[in-house]
């Protein structure tokens, strides 16, 4: 296949419970280097997204939290509000009202830049942990066989829809960053997010079904 375009990036917004003596990143790390393995993390299973966010945060911080695996996000949320596990990474649409009115803490989002429906939110990276980047993103991919000339037109003919202030604003209701990409960019984020997760995925022994 031949990459053509990225629509959008769906931030993750890591988030603590406030039972927890830890308000940001260099506190949870520190929190968690004292008492390894004490502090339970949530996610909807061994393949989700919060899944390889936490042990990403892990394997980078040097630290080792308890995953405690859930059949959904509403669950892993339920049990995050009430103190069973101490730390989540589900979006941001999901985690910014928890945060914002004060029931949730949280510890920055996930993107290399601050996200521009939370604009108050810290990254992770400069938060504590630099180069830390977790982010979910949805293409659009061709048959590699597709002539180039092909390829440019549907690239400029989408990043002109995704760029329309409609469609900004449509995506941002879900809690999403419209992106303008070429091809080329596109490429190069699937290579690298492709060995970095699976790096992660190796270390975890996750396996296909």
């Amino acid at each position: 296949t031949t990459e053509i375009y990225t629509l959008s990036l769906h931030d993750a917004l890591p988030i603590l419970h406030p039972s927890l003596p830890a308000k940001n990143v260099k506190q949870l790390i520190a929190l968690a280097k004292r008492h390894p393995g004490e502090i339970n993390y949530g996610s909807p299973g061994e393949g989700s997204v919060s899944r390889l966010a936490c042990s990403l945060f892990n394997q980078m911080a040097g630290i080792k939290m308890t995953h405690i695996a859930y059949k959904g996000s509403g669950a892993a949320i339920a049990d995050m509000l009430s103190g069973q596990v101490q730390f989540y990474a589900p979006n941001l649409f999901l985690s910014l009202p928890f945060v914002r009115s004060g029931k949730l803490h949280s510890i920055g989002v996930t993107t290399p830049q601050r996200s521009p429906i939370a604009p108050e939110l810290p990254t992770i990276a400069e938060s504590g942990l630099p180069d830390y980047e977790v982010s979910t993103w949805f293409g659009v991919f061709v048959p590699s066989a597709t002539p180039r000339a092909v390829v440019t037109q549907l690239n400029q003919a989408l990043g002109a829809i995704v760029k329309s202030p409609q469609m900004q604003e449509r995506l941002a209701r879900d809690g999403l960053t419209a992106v303008a990409s070429s091809p080329e960019e596109f490429a190069k984020e699937v290579a690298r997010d492709t060995e970095k997760y699976g790096k992660v995925i190796r270390a975890l022994g996750i396996q296909g079904q």
